[in-house]
């Protein structure tokens, strides 16, 4: 019983799931910052998602864009893989 819990599959299962959690959530950042922004930022007019991203990388760069997400990444490329090798 236990043997069949360390097995190459799940091990292909798990990186799977956490690489996809990883693509995944590096595709949508921009959008989630945005959103964020539209909430704090007192001088931020609404207008769609992907104009307002583009403002937000013509005033401060690429880098603003995904500012947290390095943190936010490796916590869901864990938790994918985690789930995805038990279950």
């Amino acid at each position: 019983m236990a043997t069949d819990l360390f097995t190459w599959s799940n091990l292909v299962h798990a990186t799977c799931g956490g690489l996809g959690s990883a693509i995944s959530i590096t595709a949508v950042f921009p959008l989630e910052t945005a959103r964020t922004r539209l909430q704090v930022d007192p001088d931020m007019k609404p207008r769609s998602s992907l104009p307002l991203v583009e403002v937000i990388r013509k005033k401060e760069g690429w880098g603003a864009l995904y500012r947290g997400w390095s943190s936010l990444v490796v916590a869901l490329f864990l938790t994918n893989f985690t789930y995805f090798y038990i279950f």
